[in-house]
């Protein structure tokens, strides 16, 4: 096959992989479309660096930290030979199937993906925007139906995709923003290339606030906080840094606390702290529910291990818990456990939850030896969301989580390269 043509196709496999990004935050239907399309070139342009004499380097360092999560996937695959529910079990799989094909096909195309991180980051950016936007529009126009302000807040302005998912697209956007800021310019005049930049950092600061996700701006500010904190620990006195920290880390409850909106959602997190014995499947309030849920998850797992209930036999052990427990609201609500720590070991028991926090370790040791600081916030990010959100569960999570995850660990860029006043 000619070379121009296999340009063309590694073109194509770059186009569909940064379009699945970009209609992540827009449209679940596009966002696998592209994905089937990426996943088709990827393997044809691996395979034909295979028949070319590529050869696959299983010794790589970071090849623990891709496989962790192929392995978190068989590991549901084994969890279907104790499962009764076998029609939720296939269904689980499938969601999860990113699991294994992702972090695969990115490492043994790391060296195509090496420098292409940038991209998919101003993809995601892009497709934010657009999100932001069409869902105003609609809340906008619900608005003038009905009068009410709701219409702009938490899931009313994220009709598609679940406000706390949002809140993390969001969150990683910013964060690269601030990365990439004096990487990249976006147009040969500097002044219209700097007035964009402070434009969209705007629409997704407000976007974040609006979609008045708790785990979304309680993750956002710690990993803000760390990100300065590592920027700045080896260039300023460490008293600093550390003022400079504690105020990023209070701006955005300040921000909250000025939007009555969001300010009550987090006003309900206090009662949970004051009145624990208050949390029901059955309240009126979301933060309540929240940890009676949460409560629920982990005495199902502690009651089911070593080895879980199963892949497919999740949804029906959470639900009898709360039937047996007078819920009257649950069997027609399904809820997972909230909590993807509890979700993995009401399933897969003590290997479940090994699993899930091995994906945490490679990934945490990983960033911090080769000094990738874009993955070690966004670890942090992750594991402050699985605490409130079963990530896993839905292909709103998974697909992006896998992808960005990947994408990080094959980029070539990382703290010491990017940063002229931490090379010694």
């Amino acid at each position: 096959m000619r070379i121009d043509a296999i340009k063309k196709i590694e073109q194509t496999e770059l186009i569909a992989g940064l379009l699945s990004v970009l209609f992540i935050p827009i449209n679940k239907q596009m966002v696998v479309v592209f994905m089937l399309l990426w996943l088709v070139t990827a393997l044809f342009n691996f395979s034909w660096a295979l028949k070319s004499g590529f050869k696959i380097d299983f010794l790589k360092k970071e090849f623990l930290a891709f496989a962790v999560l192929a392995d978190f996937y068989l590991l549901h695959v084994i969890g279907m030979f104790y499962s009764k529910n076998l029609e939720y079990g296939f269904f689980d799989l499938e969601i999860k199937m990113s699991l294994f094909i992702v972090p695969l096909l990115i490492f043994v195309r790391s060296d195509f993906y090496a420098d292409k991180l940038i991209l998919f980051f101003k993809s995601l950016t892009l497709g934010i925007v657009f999100s932001f936007f069409i869902n105003l529009s609609f809340a906008y126009l619900a608005y003038i139906e009905d009068g009410s302000r709701l219409n702009f807040y938490y899931s009313k302005l994220s009709s598609q995709i679940h406000p706390t998912y949002m809140a993390l697209y969001v969150s990683l956007a910013l964060l690269g923003m601030i990365y990439y800021n004096k990487k990249h310019q976006l147009f040969a005049n500097k002044k219209l290339s700097l007035f964009v930049k402070i434009f969209v950092f705007v629409i997704l600061v407000t976007y974040l606030f609006l979609l008045s996700s708790k785990a979304g701006i309680i993750a956002f500010s710690v990993a803000l906080v760390m990100y300065v904190a590592m920027r700045l620990i080896k260039r300023l006195k460490l008293i600093t840094v550390i003022i400079i920290s504690i105020f990023l880390l209070v701006l955005p409850f300040l921000i909250v606390s000025k939007i009555p909106n969001v300010n009550m959602r987090f006003k309900e997190i206090s009662m949970v702290f004051k009145n624990p014995e208050k949390s029901n499947i059955d309240s009126e309030y979301g933060s309540l529910v929240r940890m009676a849920i949460i409560k629920a998850g982990w005495e199902l797992s502690v009651d089911n291990l070593p080895w879980g209930v199963g892949t497919g036999d999740v949804k029906d052990a959470i639900i009898d818990y709360h039937q047996q427990n007078g819920s009257e609201r649950f069997p027609s609500n399904y809820l997972n456990a909230h909590n993807q720590f509890a979700q993995s070991t009401i399933a897969l028991g003590v290997l479940g939850i090994l699993f899930l926090s091995l994906f945490f370790v490679f990934g945490f040791v990983f960033a911090y030896r080769q000094k990738k600081l874009l993955l070690f916030v966004f670890m942090i990010m992750l594991f402050i969301h699985f605490l409130f959100e079963s990530m896993f569960e839905t292909q709103a999570g998974v697909v992006f989580i896998v992808l960005f995850y990947s994408l990080m660990l094959a980029d070539e860029r990382n703290l010491i390269n990017s940063n002229p006043h931490l090379k010694k």
